[in-house]
């Protein structure tokens, strides 16, 4: 049941003054200029408060006090801030909890809180005290993308600039792919309230069309390419569309490596020949645009191709930043607006002849903003002008946000964005395949029978279809051994271990720490050991570059984790890790021993 307030018969009038207002007020009194009569009828402020503001009576604010000091409020909002740009955002239900362990943690109890947990009314009046937050949807972005780091930019942006050096921003364009669904989306509606489930009668489908959308740096929009799934294209599809707009279809619905050959043939490369100078085109390493004939003609009238860093266009496609959003959210509401017509009504989807004219009115829309948004896509994405910075505000910059958290939430933060955004797959668990009968089925007891008390899964002297057995050496020693023979065996099993121990004493251990920068030392974090390299040092400790475990081997992060480590965390010297392959891949000897003997 929704809570709702009113104001009840004869509670106090709250202020409808601001504190401007009442110090203007104030002073004028104090100047002798007004009397405190007069003043409560020019500002419309009561006397009686104005007689409490000149003795300096009743100056803590109306209401409850507040929960938390100023001061906790700001952390919290610091914390928040972070989380958001780290990619890991808090929602109203996680910051309720925050709240809640912070207030355990320090042994405080908020009567009017449900078990130390805030209520909504609390997280509303606290995104109100503070504007710089606002609860907003979250847009999901894959582990690959969120890897997207500064180095990977700054690379993509150093190359583009030499390309776009001197080119004139109506001669640099971009293009990419994008399509309009059959569905509006739902829309507030007004109802009786209680009504758990409001419905609204609209057809809709999954279906959508595909199109080519490309644009300039200088704000021109090309005419859009339509493709339609179908295997035949007819002439009532291509009627009422937008100036220009050029159709075709294929199978599957999308574009391939005919349709985009096509397109660029008939739209796009007609209006850059017309173009004088050095022409760049950018967009995305699609495979269909991956054309030899393509680079033939784009090389002969001097154009140049450029592509994207690979999962990256989130944050450096023009076309998705700026352009794609305002283009989709005129669309639905051209759609809501047919949905409502007579045809609208009767068609249970989207049928392809009003797509053209639908298209049309949604260009019409976009029309008065098509040139600011455009300009304002490249601007972003730091392709003109060419620039690294806004792509860099763009990203999480850990660096700039050190004095603002403390070191374990920042650690504990660093920790889990690189949980997610490491390159690096986990190792996967075998797998076998089974060999089960058409309609017939398995369970997991039938694959894997838990062992019987005395007995072992396979019992001695019964053999697998290829002849071997699963039976260990040591298991049948055991099975059938006399007292004599199992003394004999663990004499024999000692004296393996002997020898195990004498080639690990070959294995060089660690050294005595060696302190000076370039050296290779073994170190603590989280009470694990890490290899690294001294970058910098001084009395109390060093600046060491980490390595990464990458499964049974080590290699250095593509972004540097580089910490300071005092002295006591250093374990000791190591030689220079061996190389594995070419990949990166490195062996540490010392630290592959040590961890041997920790075992043992």
């Amino acid at each position: 049941m929704v809570r709702t307030y009113s104001r009840k018969l004869g509670a106090r009038r709250y202020q409808d003054y601001t504190p401007e207002k009442l110090q203007e007020c104030l002073n004028e009194i104090k100047r002798g200029e007004i009397s405190h009569r007069k003043a409560e009828a020019r500002y419309n402020i009561p006397r009686h408060t104005i007689m409490n503001k000149l003795k300096e009576k009743h100056t803590k604010l109306p209401g409850k006090p507040a929960v938390f000091s100023k001061e906790e409020e700001q952390t919290f909002v610091s914390y928040i801030s972070v989380m958001s740009e780290f990619g890991f955002p808090l929602t109203t239900h996680d910051l309720r909890h925050v709240i809640k362990s912070f207030l355990d943690r320090i042994g405080r109890s908020v009567s009017y809180f449900n078990q130390n947990i805030p209520g909504k009314d609390w997280i509303r009046s606290f995104l109100q005290r503070h504007p710089q937050l606002t609860a907003r949807f979250a847009a999901n972005i894959k582990r690959s993308r969120a890897a997207t780091d500064e180095s990977i930019l700054r690379e993509y942006i150093n190359n583009l600039a030499e390309i776009v050096r001197d080119v004139p921003e109506q001669n640099i364009w971009n293009f990419d792919e994008t399509n309009l669904t059959d569905d509006p989306g739902q829309k507030k509606i007004i109802c009786r309230r209680g009504v758990k489930y409001p419905e609204k009668v609209c057809n809709f489908s999954k279906s959508s069309t595909s199109l080519m959308i490309c644009g300039s740096a200088a704000g021109e929009l090309l005419p859009p390419y339509v493709i339609y799934k179908s295997s035949q294209l007819w002439t009532t599809w291509t009627e009422a569309g937008p100036p220009k707009c050029r159709y075709h279809h294929t199978t599957s619905g999308w574009f391939d490596s005919v349709t985009f050959s096509d397109w660029f043939v008939t739209l796009l490369l007609p209006r850059l020949k017309k173009l004088p100078g050095k022409k760049v085109i950018i967009a995305d390493n699609l495979s269909t645009h991956l054309n030899v004939d393509i680079f033939e003609r784009c090389r002969e009238a001097n154009i140049y191709f450029v592509c994207l860093p690979p999962n990256s266009t989130h944050l450096t496609q023009p076309l998705d930043v700026a352009f794609f959003h305002p283009m989709k959210v005129a669309w639905r509401k051209v759609l809501t607006e047919w949905k409502s017509t007579p045809e609208g009504l009767k068609n249970n989807i989207l049928p392809k002849q009003a797509f053209p004219m639908l298209l049309r009115k949604t260009l019409e829309i976009l029309e008065p903003n098509i040139q600011k948004n455009l300009e304002s896509g490249f601007r972003k994405c730091g392709i003109y002008p060419c620039d690294i910075e806004p792509l860099l505000q763009r990203i999480a910059r850990k660096e700039t946000h050190q004095a603002a958290v403390n070191a374990a939430f920042l650690d504990i933060l660093q920790a889990t964005r690189i949980a997610y955004t490491d390159s690096g797959r986990l190792q996967q668990k075998k797998r076998k395949k089974l060999n089960v009968p058409a309609g017939k089925s398995v369970a997991h007891e039938e694959i894997f029978p838990e062992p019987q008390t005395g007995e072992s899964f396979q019992k001695q002297g019964e053999h697998n279809d290829d002849g071997s057995s699963d039976t260990t050496e040591e298991e049948l020693i055991l099975q059938d051994s006399s007292d004599d023979d199992f003394d004999t065996y663990s004499k024999k099993l000692i004296e393996q271990e002997q020898e195990v121990e004498e080639e690990d004493a070959n294995v060089p251990s660690f050294k005595p720490i060696v302190k000076e920068v370039g050296a290779y030392v073994i170190f603590l974090y989280e009470g694990e050991q890490y290899p690294g390299i001294i970058l910098s040092l001084n009395n109390e400790g060093a600046n060491i570059s980490a390595m990464t475990k990458s499964l049974k081997a080590w290699k250095w992060p593509s972004r540097k984790d580089e910490l300071f480590y005092v002295w006591k965390d250093v374990v000791g010297s190591i030689n220079q890790p061996i190389a594995i392959n070419r990949r990166g891949l490195f062996r540490i000897p010392e630290l592959e021993n040590n961890m041997m003997r920790v075992l043992k």
